[in-house]
């Protein structure tokens, strides 16, 4: 595995709220890889064309990254849902399952802590 994926696996796995709402966002939406590259372009400071409907979602896109402070974590965490988005709604949907067994592992940590 290169050193990009490794620290986007790594981004990733600090982030399993965040994961699980780009997931939870996005899941079904035969148009999640397209968004998904728009949210990315908007980081880069890229015009982004987009109705009302899908303005809603990048808005939403960008609050879920809030909380990642640097725009390579977010690039970083956005790439690896695009490639999940890429490999088709089934995969989208493993992944969202996962990362909600992973949010909810992370949850109860805190709580014990």
């Amino acid at each position: 595995m290169s050193a990009m994926k490794d620290y986007a696996l790594g981004v990733c796995d600090a982030h399993p709220k965040e994961m699980y709402d780009l997931y939870d966002l996005l899941c079904g939406d035969t148009q999640a890889e397209e968004i998904l590259q728009q949210a990315c372009d908007q980081l880069e400071y890229t015009p982004v064309r987009a109705d009302e409907e899908r303005r809603e979602v990048l808005d939403e896109i960008a609050a879920i990254l809030t909380p990642l402070t640097h725009s390579f974590d977010r690039e970083a965490m956005l790439g690896e849902v695009q490639g999940a988005a890429a490999r088709g709604t089934a995969f989208m949907e493993k992944e969202l399952s996962y990362w909600r067994g992973r949010l909810m592992r992370h949850e109860a940590r805190a709580v014990a802590c």
